[in-house]
């Protein structure tokens, strides 16, 4: 991917995983499965590699829990 192209696909991503965050959704088996199928359709609509997906998928999953696990909602920018 381009710098340009990455760019927009991390800020789409971001925008997905903030839209998706709740009250205690570490907890919502709900909340994580439908953050999941946002980043993977994200992934798939922007040509990345359908072997890599489920793996970077994951990932992401796995970054986003750490980054938002304790996220106020209170004073988020949505």
């Amino acid at each position: 991917m381009k710098d340009k192209d990455l760019k927009k696909l991390v800020k789409e991503l971001v925008k997905a995983i903030k839209r998706d965050l709740a009250i205690d959704w570490t907890n919502q088996e709900v909340i994580k499965a439908r953050m999941r199928t946002n980043v993977r359709l994200l992934l798939l609509r922007n040509n990345y590699p359908y072997e890599e997906v489920d793996k970077i998928t994951e990932r992401i999953y796995e970054q986003a829990f750490f980054l938002y696990k304790d996220y106020d909602l209170r004073y988020s920018e949505k």
